[in-house]
């Protein structure tokens, strides 16, 4: 809309310039013709020149006003919508993890410092270990599980495991502050913007008002003489093309068959070149940008989506849709390669996130089902099942310690059949509940001691 109101001005300018050259080179003759009341060819076409050029400006200041309100409109519209999404991607991502992170969280701390007290850790990989767990808990909103949380960790605060600063800063993200305070800062920002495009937008539209009144006055001198000019060749000219009709009723029906002719067979065409085959771009309502190639009007071939979130996919697409091979790339850093179907994540690919984590294997339903690896960034490594991005059904669990388990998983954790191996060479084989040895198990020492019978939370009962 800038394009057009810029490019009607520019014409209107001219064409107005155009006039008042033609109206003085015919201004002697003017004199000439006022005795004869009428009007010569140059002069006319003066007149003519002046006014549409005055109707060219005036529209394409009106076009211009116009679009650069729908543009600062749009610009605070896709601002508001792009916060609002990336805030609530981030609260329901969160949420939906409480559920099996919760418990996680506590008895991988609990774990770590009885490995420190037990003298497999030293101070210096703990306290690093204790970091890397507290950035953890600025993902996942504890605010509903505050008082359990603490009770789960109390024995290491007891146990001087956690420092008064530590546990300032655990209290400050659980309790919910950390994300309000963020949340809180990005909302002072967004609004701090919308009050600088707002004066902008009065300040353009002050300066627009100021100079369109100046450039009126300056054509209403001009116009009023030529609007009287302009009517009386109107006139003339109507009646003379209304006599030359009424003289050539055929050749006039003849040309208007043409004409009409030649409109409909201009539509078709340009109907038929309208459908997009090749490369081409588009841009959609909610602000997404495609670039790449199309086949019947549809997105097919190779080509680059930049979602209005941040997120860019490159690779093939098919009926509209993403299929095919292709890299995502979303706004916080993690990085998807591999098959797509209908928009979402299908088949083989390999998923690398932005903490440094690295899946390969199946896709189904935009989420790892089936059989997969995960090399975590601790140095921990997965092998087995998945279900719904949940480690679920049989696997080999080898940590960065030495310790390796086999058996069965659900939710992320042992639960069933299974053997661990320690890396001080003790042997469990038997039943898991939570990811402790719970039911029936034998514990083999290297000396060839052995624990027989029933275990509960990874404590030998007895026979």
């Amino acid at each position: 809309m800038f394009g057009f109101g810029l490019l009607f001005t520019i014409g209107g300018l001219v064409s107005c310039f155009n006039g008042i050259s033609i109206m003085n080179s015919a201004q002697s003759q003017l004199l000439n013709a006022a005795a004869n009341a009428g009007l010569n060819s140059g002069d006319d076409s003066g007149i003519i020149y002046l006014v549409g050029g005055i109707i060219a400006i005036i529209l394409g200041v009106m076009l211009i006003v116009a679009s650069r309100n729908d543009n600062i409109n749009n610009k605070h519209y896709n601002n508001s919508e792009s916060n609002r999404h990336s805030d609530d991607k981030i609260r329901t991502s969160s949420t939906e993890s409480v559920e099996y992170s919760y418990k996680q969280m506590t008895d991988n701390l609990i774990k770590t410092f009885g490995l420190f007290k037990n003298g497999i850790y030293e101070e210096q990989d703990y306290n690093n270990k204790k970091k890397i767990w507290i950035d953890k808990l600025k993902k996942v909103d504890y605010s509903d599980y505050e008082s359990e949380f603490l009770n789960e960790i109390l024995p290491i605060i007891k146990d001087g495991g956690l420092s008064s600063d530590d546990l300032k800063c655990i209290k400050y993200i659980i309790s919910g502050s950390y994300e309000n305070d963020r949340y809180q800062k990005q909302q002072e920002n967004f609004q701090q913007q919308q009050e600088i495009h707002r004066k902008e937008h009065e300040e353009f539209i002050k300066q627009t008002k100021a100079t369109t009144i100046i450039g009126f006055n300056k054509i209403k001198e001009i116009s009023i003489t030529g609007f009287y000019r302009l009517k009386k060749v109107s006139i003339k000219t109507f009646n003379n093309a209304f006599n030359f009709i009424k003289n050539n009723k055929k050749i006039v029906l003849i040309v208007l068959s043409l004409i009409i002719l030649l409109t409909v067979g201009i539509l078709i065409k340009g109907n038929k070149y309208s459908i997009k085959n090749g490369q081409g771009n588009y841009t959609s309502a909610n602000g997404d940008i495609y670039v790449g190639e199309y086949k019947d009007d549809e997105k097919n071939g190779q080509g680059t989506y930049t979602y209005v979130n941040g997120n860019i996919y490159v690779g093939e697409f098919k009926d509209d849709n993403i299929n095919g091979q292709g890299t995502l790339t979303t706004l916080n850093g993690d990085v998807y390669v591999g098959e797509f179907k209908d928009d979402e994540k299908n088949g083989q690919g390999t998923y690398t996130d932005a903490n440094g984590d690295i899946y390969i294997g199946e896709f189904k339903d935009d989420k790892m089902n089936g059989q997969g690896t995960c090399t975590y960034a601790n140095g921990d490594i997965y092998v087995g099942e998945w279900r719904d991005s949940i480690i679920s059904g049989q696997g080999k669990c080898t940590y960065s310690n030495g310790a390796i388990y086999v058996g069965e998983f659900k939710n992320n954790l042992k639960n069933g059949q299974g053997t661990y191996t320690y890396a001080n060479g003790n042997i469990y084989i038997g039943e898991w509940k939570d990811d402790k040895m719970n039911g029936q198990g034998t514990l083999t020492m290297p000396d060839g001691t052995k624990n027989v019978g029933e275990f509960k939370d990874d404590t030998y009962i007895g026979n």
